[in-house]
């Protein structure tokens, strides 16, 4: 009796896995092997390639710490004429506006020009120079015949017999524009005259 109901059973089984259509059969086995695969993920967790990266990820940063730190000077590309030399020197004599300056050097870059051999009034002439190395004449402007008779001194355009009223610190100076000339201006205060030369332009 046992014999026969497991032939029976063994039949029965056979006889159901015949019976199942292709697809059917082809849709468990897809089930089954995605089970499996999903299984080995939640198995793996964070011991699959997460951990790897972050092993790999510590051990580089290990290796990075370790180096030893070095700081290499670099060499900066020297143009002559330009940053071979000081350009603004505080303990040059040509900038000390208390004293006589060098005619030849004033004459090139305008300022303040003496009238009176004897002026004492040393406040008033270094304030005179800081104004001449302040204010800029930008332009020139002539007339029809090319003779200049409007400047265009600190965003004002001046004649001759204009006045200029700049402030340097406490002291209020009324500059009066005295002389125009294509290139420079000539305004003056008491005895002292104040030239203003307009900047050179290069062309390359």
């Amino acid at each position: 009796m046992v014999n026969h109901k497991n032939m029976m059973n063994k039949k029965s089984v056979a006889g159901g896995l015949q019976s199942m259509s292709p697809k059917v059969m082809a849709m468990t086995v897809l089930l089954v092997v995605m089970a499996i695969l999903w299984g080995r993920v939640l198995l793996m967790g964070k011991g699959g390639p997460a951990a790897a990266d972050a092993q790999g990820q510590t051990s580089t940063q290990e290796m990075v710490s370790d180096l030893p730190l070095r700081i290499e000077p670099v060499e900066l590309p020297v143009l002559p004429g330009r940053n071979d030399r000081v350009s603004n020197d505080m303990f040059s004599a040509k900038n000390w506006t208390a004293f006589e300056l060098n005619q030849n050097q004033r004459a090139a870059s305008g300022g303040v020009k003496i009238g009176t051999e004897g002026d004492s009034e040393l406040r008033h002439r270094a304030s005179l120079e800081r104004i001449a190395g302040r204010i800029k004449l930008e332009a020139v402007i002539c007339d029809v015949q090319n003779r200049p008779f409007q400047a265009f001194v600190d965003d004002k355009i001046l004649s001759v017999g204009s006045t200029l009223t700049v402030q340097e610190g406490p002291d209020q100076f009324v500059l009066s524009l005295k002389e125009i000339s294509k290139k420079e201006v000539t305004f003056l205060w008491n005895d002292i005259s104040v030239i203003l030369k307009m900047a050179e332009t290069f062309e390359f």
